[in-house]
């Protein structure tokens, strides 16, 4: 095959679905977007660092261990790729999601955000992991399979197993004490290298013994009720978030800052969606950031009250409470819902 026609298809089928999968995740994120450059930041640390970490590490551990590649013995394969290679890809993405955490200080309001976080690195790595196994094709057919494998069966497969980490620390935040803390944040870990690891496991066994025709299937069930189990946990997340927001909204509605179809819709989000979606059919995109905004504010201003509630007056939560309010009053007057009659 072509080397300049590999590369460049290469890049394309490896880097293009990876970042689609990642869109995807970031429009599931309904009532408060993380900040887009803490997602980028995100996504490139798994591109870059995490890979390169994990490949240097591997390798020095690989040759330490007396791994050999193919030629290695079949158990220290296993060892090396079902044990050895899980924890060390997935503790170099969660020191990454360590340092995000930190940059992102309070913007992470529940489990859907360490959710999302963990995604995003996991997409990065995946791109690169892509890359690399894409340019070991030797014939077009071959490519052709493993973009199929890679990015379409398997295409979440590293964004699942990381959310698992994000996860665990968005829990670590919010723990009542340092010793629940830390035992999120390790309950994460491992189970993101548990199911990282029984995907190598079977992967392995499928690749080293094909006859063992359970092998590859076993591969897509450690991936599909890790998937599953994320998404539930991500719906969820959903749910106690449109509570939040009901919740903490309602002493804006009492005091007439926000009128209640306004606040009904901001917790809905099948009302959320109608009514955005309303406005850029009428090419009114005026009228689609207005109300965008208001049910953005509504959402951060709720996110930030309970912030309050939890942590305790601190000056610049009460700043950002403020500023939201005083932002919210002036939405609420200039952006109607659909629901309600329309305001010159």
């Amino acid at each position: 095959m072509n080397l300049l026609l590999l590369l460049v298809m290469s890049i394309f089928a490896g880097i293009l679905p990876m970042v689609c999968w990642a869109m995807l995740v970031w429009w599931f994120d309904r009532y408060e977007k993380e900040p887009a450059h803490l997602l980028l930041l995100s996504f490139l640390w798994g591109v870059a660092p995490a890979a390169i970490l994990s490949i240097v590490a591997e390798l020095i551990l690989a040759l330490v261990s007396g791994y050999a590649g193919t030629d290695a013995p079949a158990g220290l394969t296993l060892f090396n790729l079902g044990l050895v290679a899980p924890l060390v890809e997935e503790g170099v993405k969660l020191l990454g999601l360590l340092g995000i955490f930190g940059l992102a200080q309070r913007e992470v309001d529940g489990p859907l955000d360490g959710i999302i976080y963990g995604a995003m690195v996991g997409f990065g790595f995946a791109a690169t992991e892509n890359l690399i196994i894409f340019l070991s094709s030797q014939t077009m057919e071959e490519l052709v399979l493993f973009f199929f494998l890679r990015a379409m069966v398997f295409g979440s497969m590293h964004a699942v197993f990381t959310s698992f980490s994000g996860l665990g620390l968005a829990f670590a935040k919010y723990a009542r004490s340092p010793g629940r803390a830390v035992a999120w944040a390790a309950g994460g870990y491992l189970t993101a290298a548990l199911f990282h690891g029984l995907h190598n496991f079977a992967i392995t066994l499928s690749a080293r013994i094909p006859s063992l025709l359970i092998a590859l299937p076993a591969s897509l069930l450690v991936y599909g009720i890790g998937a599953v189990a994320i998404a539930l946990l991500s719906f969820g997340s959903l749910i106690r978030e449109r509570g939040t927001i009901r919740k903490y909204l309602r002493p804006y509605v009492d005091s007439g800052i926000i009128r209640p179809h306004q606040w009904e819709a901001a917790v809905s989000m099948r009302t959320r969606l109608l009514s955005e979606w309303e406005a850029i059919c009428r090419f009114d995109f005026r009228r689609y950031r207005l109300i965008a905004r208001l049910h953005t504010v509504c959402a951060e201003l709720a996110f930030k009250e309970k912030q309050r509630q939890l942590w305790g007056k601190d000056e610049k939560i009460e700043g950002q409470i403020s500023d939201l309010a005083s932002e919210l009053t002036s939405l609420s007057k200039n952006a109607p819902h659909p629901a309600a009659p329309e305001l010159s």
